[in-house]
């Protein structure tokens, strides 16, 4: 698995790879600029 992640202004983008099979699994949440790593975990879930 690969994670690819894009903390932007209004939108943090994450893409997950399955290297395996070659599956690709996207979704973007809203940017938490108090705490950027917040928005990227609720990429992640």
């Amino acid at each position: 698995m690969r994670i690819g992640i894009d903390v932007d202004g209004t939108f943090t983008g994450v893409v997950l790879v399955d290297e395996t099979t070659g599956t690709f699994y996207c979704t973007k949440t809203p940017t938490t600029h108090h705490d950027l790593a917040e928005g990227v975990l609720r990429g992640l879930v």
